[in-house]
């Protein structure tokens, strides 16, 4: 399938691309950066629950949210996993599993974030091949690199799908772990167990060819 692929035969324009195909594009992009904000405010939401979960501020009360203000995903993440240490819920070695697991395959996610934020898009043009190019210009110790990786739309597309089954899994951190009514309840079980269920089935890697 790539054996045809070059640098050259890419192109950063529009130009020859077919509108289907920059649809599909920009809805899988899209779907990337929306499932990955959304589950940056899950994990913030998680962090303030814990914080006023014995009523300590005011409901207008905007200290919290100015202290979390501005937080870029990894110190969040680092702050939602030291948090979690304090609460009760880490001495139950399920939810310990849980928020291991879920925390260790958004950190990954937030490195392919980063690789695609700050990469360059480029697009084979006059083919059928749902393929993209990005490129992550560096300068380092031996001067200027250039490294690229091949993406099939497909491979972006089964990586959505997985991080939307984690949004699924910190919305259930959220709700077992704050939601009143479910304390002491076979319902807290029971949602534990789908979220194992659910981690054990997610695969956050993005299949890419890596180019010299």
């Amino acid at each position: 399938m790539f054996s045809k692929l070059h640098f050259r035969t890419f192109d950063f324009s529009r130009k020859n691309i077919s509108m289907d195909f920059l649809k599909v594009y920009y809805t899988e992009y899209g779907r990337f950066i929306i499932n990955f904000e959304s589950i940056c405010y899950h994990i913030n939401f998680y962090i303030r629950n814990v914080i006023n979960k014995d009523d300590m501020f005011k409901n207008d009360d905007r200290r919290i949210e100015i202290l979390l203000e501005g937080i870029t995903a990894n110190p969040l993440l680092s702050k939602f996993k030291s948090i979690f240490l304090t609460t009760t819920d880490s001495e139950n070695i399920d939810l310990t599993n849980i928020f291991t697991n879920f925390s260790n395959s958004f950190s990954k996610i937030i490195e392919l974030r980063n690789y695609l934020a700050h990469g360059t898009f480029m697009f084979q043009p006059n083919t059928d091949e749902e393929i993209f190019k990005v490129i992550n210009p560096k300068l380092t110790k031996k001067g200027f690199t250039e490294k690229g990786s091949i993406i099939t739309i497909e491979s972006f597309r089964k990586l959505n799908d997985n991080i939307e089954k984690l949004k699924k899994v910190i919305g259930n951190i959220n709700y077992f772990s704050h939601a009143k009514n479910i304390e002491n309840s076979t319902l807290k079980e029971i949602l534990i167990k789908e979220t194992l269920t659910i981690l054990s089935n997610i695969d956050v890697n993005l299949d890419k060819i890596e180019l010299k």
